[in-house]
């Protein structure tokens, strides 16, 4: 089956989604549902790319082997750097890294105590008693967010949807509650050590270039070119800085929920030529080198960045 969507700067097919989310962070469809959507495209290759976990990956596998789908392992990690937050795409990593995995636990961990601790603020502050156990059980393989939380208030009766849920108690007005996030750095330091490279996702409008270029010294090898919400100016430019200062090129939906326009599986990505660059990154390793949990050092610990630091590029990701 031939793809239906092509690249926004050209008649060429899209082959390659390089960030979608599933139901093990933030998104509603499973890791092989979001798979079988990329094969029903025709797409040579999706990434999984959920929030701070890489749990939806060995299921995805499974199905991209049965489908004969390229699966890109991926997590999109939160971080911060000099007080603001950003998401940052990593790939190609070796899954059973030790240094990886306890990074994602350290974050893993931080995400259960602010749900915890949002559940005690809705007793306290709205008188709304919810069962923490019970909204964990409700999802015990998920990267644990705000999302899950509004949606087992839906369920309990409490509000009409997830949006009345952020509306009324768990938007970032509401809570004013840091958010878990490493030290950009040491995340970039992290995936090579296990194999990977890490992108930019979605980035602001405001970077210039020598903020570019010192992440590039720190490692980062790509950014997000393309993604539903850059408009072609913004889709453009940031083709010409990754061309001209040395990055790799990604792209993709930023899928989280069928019916979305424009955000479906495959509506953005990489053509052809850009993905077989891409795919020969992929093949080889930045750094042949074993992390251990010891070698991490004190700092790499996950912390938590203000909400009032947070980014007009993660605003379309607030469910975390």
């Amino acid at each position: 089956m031939s793809s239906a969507t092509t690249t926004p700067a050209s008649s060429l097919p899209i082959v390659a989604d390089l960030h979608t989310h599933t139901s093990r962070s933030d998104g509603s469809c499973a890791p092989g549902e979001v798979v079988r959507a990329a094969a029903a495209l025709g797409l040579s290759a999706v990434a999984i790319t959920d929030h701070d976990t890489i749990a939806g990956l060995s299921p995805a596998r499974l199905e991209a082997e049965r489908l004969g789908l390229i699966l890109v392992p991926g997590v999109e990690l939160t971080v911060h750097w000099r007080g603001r937050e950003f998401h940052l795409l990593a790939y190609g990593f070796r899954e059973e890294d030790p240094g990886l995995n306890a990074m994602l636990d350290g974050l893993a961990q931080a995400r259960v105590e602010r749900l915890r601790t949002i559940v005690a603020n809705l007793e306290h502050r709205h008188g709304v008693v919810v069962e923490f156990e019970a909204v964990r059980a409700g999802y015990p393989r998920a990267a644990l967010g705000r999302g899950h939380l509004a949606d087992h208030l839906v369920t309990q009766g409490v509000v009409a949807s997830r949006r009345d849920a952020f509306d009324r108690f768990l938007g970032d007005d509401q809570l004013d509650l840091p958010r878990p996030s490493l030290d950009l750095e040491q995340a970039i330091h992290t995936v090579r050590q296990a194999g990977g490279f890490t992108a930019l996702a979605h980035p602001p409008r405001d970077l210039d270039d020598s903020q570019w270029v010192q992440w590039r010294d720190l490692g980062m090898e790509a950014v997000e070119t393309r993604w539903p919400a850059a408009d072609r100016n913004t889709r453009v430019k940031m083709g010409r800085l990754a061309r001209r200062l040395g990055f790799e090129i990604v792209a993709g939906s930023d899928f989280h929920h069928p019916g979305r326009a424009g955000r479906h599986v495959g509506a953005v990505g990489l053509g052809p030529g850009e993905w077989e660059r891409l795919r020969d990154r992929l093949r080889s390793a930045t750094i042949d080198a074993s992390a251990t949990v010891e070698s991490i050092p004190a700092e790499f610990v996950p912390r938590a960045v203000s909400s009032r630091f947070v980014s007009s590029a993660t605003a379309n990701l607030d469910l975390n």
